[in-house]
C-alpha cells in the first residue's frame, strides 16, 4: 500500500477488479469506490495486529531497513492526503 500511495501520480485503484476480488472472498462490507476506499482501508488498518502484518510483508522487502518505513502512522498519513 505504501509504495502505491507514495506516488501521487498513480491512478486510483481499479475498483471493478478490486470489488470482484472482494466478492469472491465473501466481503461483507460495502463496494469500494472513489469516495470510500480510503476510509475503509483506514478502518481496517486500525484492526490489524501490526507485528503480524510486518512479519507477513518482511519476505517481500528488498532491504530489511525498509521495514521501518511501514508503520501504522505512516500508512494512515498516506491515506489522509489524496
Amino acid at each position: 500500500m505504501t509504495w502505491y500511495l507514495a506516488d501521487r501520480t498513480w491512478p486510483e485503484p481499479n475498483f471493478q477488479l478490486l470489488n470482484a476480488g472482494l466478492e469472491q472472498m465473501k466481503w461483507a462490507g460495502p463496494a469500494l469506490d472513489a469516495g470510500n476506499w480510503r476510509s475503509i482501508l483506514r478502518a481496517r488498518l486500525d484492526t490489524l495486529q501490526w507485528d503480524a502484518a510486518l512479519a507477513d510483508v518482511r519476505p517481500f522487502l528488498e532491504r530489511e531497513a525498509d521495514l521501518g518505513l511501514l508503520t501504522r502512522k505512516s500508512c494512515l498519513a498516506l491515506l489522509e492526503n489524496p
